[in-house]
């Protein structure tokens, strides 16, 4: 589902800006290490759209 709601925003974009539950879990994920660690491997140069 993260990959979805950030990722895949880059190339579809989305505005979750009514959905402020949403947009709350995609920042509980962003804090989390192991997120941080994953996207720093797997694609280093992009920015995931957490908001």
């Amino acid at each position: 589902m993260v990959f979805t709601l950030t990722t895949m925003r880059a190339f579809v974009p989305r505005d979750l800006s009514s959905s402020p539950n949403t947009l709350a879990y995609l920042q509980r994920i962003a804090a989390r290490p192991a997120y941080q660690r994953a996207m720093a491997k797997g694609d280093p140069g992009m920015a995931p759209m957490l908001i």
